[in-house]
Order: structure tokens, then sequence, then C-alpha cells
């Protein structure tokens, strides 16, 4: 039996357990023999396969944010802009927005402000989930 874990190949060569019916004594159970020998062997890091220079094509990182697809059919890869703009253009996105953006003072004035209550503030920060580092990184800066 063997297992791979991260580069790291396991191999278990012999496994003797034997399993209390939990009725011994205490003396009894301390002596209940369990002997697992593993043997443990590092593997090469794997590398990507050559492929020589005058082959390459296109050599770039990915982007956060950014995607890309390999057409296969046309032969190409097709980058994060021409995605973009081809899904922009499937809907009318651009005029659902003029048609329906609200501004803020054309919202109605509310019949009732709710105040801080620093009483139940962490309750309600649990209650929706909120981390230390959310609180931290996103919130603390915005106050």
């Amino acid at each position: 039996m063997s297992f791979v874990l991260q580069g790291v190949l396991l191999v278990v060569i012999a496994a003797n357990i034997e399993v209390s019916s939990g009725e011994e004594s205490a003396s009894e159970q301390q002596s209940i023999e369990k002997s697992i020998q593993i043997e443990q062997v590092t593997l090469p890091p794997q590398r990507p396969p050559d492929v020589p220079p005058e082959e390459v094509r296109f050599k770039s990182r990915l982007q956060p944010g950014c995607m890309f697809y390999v057409d296969f059919e046309q032969g190409r890869i097709v980058e994060d802009d021409e995605i973009k703009n081809s899904l922009a253009a499937r809907q009318p996105y651009g005029q659902w927005l003029k048609d329906n953006v609200v501004d803020l003072e054309d919202l109605p004035t509310p019949k009732q402000v709710h105040g801080n209550d620093f009483n139940t503030l962490v309750e309600r920060q649990r209650a929706f989930r909120y981390t230390q580092e959310e609180l931290q990184i996103l919130l603390l800066p915005m106050g």
C-alpha cells in the first residue's frame, strides 16, 4: 500500500494492529501492540515538459481578475478583453443601468432610523459572520 502526499511517497511496509475490546484493565490496554512501519521516499519535483523556445507562441502570467481560453477550432488563445467584450455585448447592460439607476437624493426619507446599539454589536457581527480579518482589513479603513 502506498500514498502520495505533496511530492512525498509514503509506503506502508507492514501493519500489525490489535484492537482493544474496551473490557481490559488499564495495564492490559497499555500492552496492546500497535506497530506500523512506514518508509518515506521523497519524489523529485515534477517539471512541465521542456518545449523548445521556437515553438512557444505566447508566454505570460494570468493576472488577478483576468481569464483566457484556448479555442482549438480556431487554433488561438482568446484573451481577457475579447472574452469580456463578447459577454458584455450579449445583453444591453448599459441601457439597463441607465434605466434603473437611483440617486440617493431621490430616495424617500425613512420613517425611523435605527441607532447604534453597542451592547449587541459583537452578537450581530457574529450573526452576520463577520470575521476579525474582515473587520480589520475591510471595515476599519472605511470608518
